[in-house]
């Protein structure tokens, strides 16, 4: 961000409270990059050592670059589903516990004091079980490093693409999602990239994705870049700030927010989060309750389950439904008042 900001902002005169807080953030990224190297080059031995193929996806893969590294919370990793799980011991052997939820696709987040969350994929959430299964015949080395692989560039885009532009959609307008989808174009041919043109015209999210990958192709051809997500980020402020007001914690707090970006994307978006009630975890509940009720048996277990999630997701939906009104009324404010002094400015 901060060599961002030296690049492009000649002539900007930024104030010395914003260029503070800049400073304090890019270190903060800095370090959180500098700590997702050290620990992919833990998982290098790990690979080596133990001869588990380790895919490093998203992130993890522009943290080990020079140009392209953007901010990080955690490392996505894949292995194969017969590797996961000791993949998984091996990291808590190596000090990291299980914490969190599973899910269909990945197991419980891997956590350690003073490090970033390790997540071990068996499987990617791409919307095609084919694709997924293929990707292992066009997994690339990664340069420099002996042991740890990364998707082809093909299969690293949509892969970006299908988890901000449908998986997540609240990350659309996210400029670090967008910088990292950026550098995933440079690294494809054009027919790479109509041919996942083609691809996106199949997804009932495909506007969303579509305007994401036209933004990350005028990024990467040096084209001004029109930002088809400025409404969407004054929602996601101000339901960021309505959020601030709700005496709630944990996951119906996060469920809340998701929810709100879910009503405010549409049907496609809200009927996936409803999906999410009836999926199936790789690994049982974190939550001690439910654990023993599947422990008593898989049936009254999963029955559980099912039903706390549609509790959880129907009150989660309620609560976000006037914050997500509240939302679109206030971006829709924004947006005519600004593009009437547009208008203005154009026509004296």
């Amino acid at each position: 961000m901060k060599s961002r900001v030296a690049a492009h902002g000649e002539g900007m005169t930024i104030p010395a409270e914003l260029r503070s807080a800049i400073e304090e953030r890019a270190l903060e990224e800095l370090q959180r990059i500098l700590m997702a190297r050290a620990q992919l080059s833990q998982l290098e031995t790990i690979a080596g050592d133990h001869g588990i193929p380790i895919v490093v996806l998203k992130g993890g893969v522009a943290a080990l670059g020079q140009q392209d590294a953007v901010d990080l919370v955690d490392i996505d990793v894949l292995a194969p589903p017969s590797e996961a799980h000791a993949l998984a011991r091996l990291l808590d052997e190596a000090g990291y516990a299980g914490e969190g939820f599973s899910s269909t696709q990945h197991l419980r987040s891997r956590v350690r004091p003073g490090s970033l969350m390790i997540e071990v994929h068996q499987e990617l959430d791409v919307g095609d079980p084919a694709w997924a299964v293929g990707v292992w015949d066009r997994i690339v080395p990664i340069g420099g490093m002996s042991h740890l692989l990364r998707l082809a560039p093909q299969d690293h885009l949509w892969h970006l693409l299908y988890h901000v532009g449908v998986v997540h959609p609240y990350r659309r307008s996210a400029l670090r999602d967008l910088l990292l989808t950026g550098a995933a174009v440079a690294e494809c041919a054009d027919g790479e990239i109509a041919a996942l043109t083609q691809r996106i015209d199949s997804l009932p999210q495909r506007n969303g994705v579509a305007d994401l990958l036209a933004m990350a192709c005028e990024l990467h051809g040096g084209a001004d870049v029109r930002d088809r997500f400025a409404r969407s980020a004054v929602e996601l402020v101000v339901i960021r700030n309505c959020m601030r007001w709700l005496p709630l914690a944990g996951q119906l707090r996060a469920g809340v927010g998701i929810s709100a970006t879910a009503i405010l994307s549409g049907l496609p978006d809200v009927r996936r989060e409803w999906g999410r009630v009836s999926m199936r975890t790789i690994e049982g509940s974190a939550n001690r309750p439910i654990a023993w009720f599947e422990r008593i048996g898989p049936r009254i277990g999963r029955g559980v389950r099912v039903t706390v999630r549609a509790v959880h997701t129907a009150l989660a939906m309620a609560l976000a439904l006037p914050i997500a009104v509240v939302a679109r009324v206030v971006s829709r404010r924004l947006t005519r008042s600004r593009a009437a002094r547009a208008r203005a400015t154009a026509h004296p």
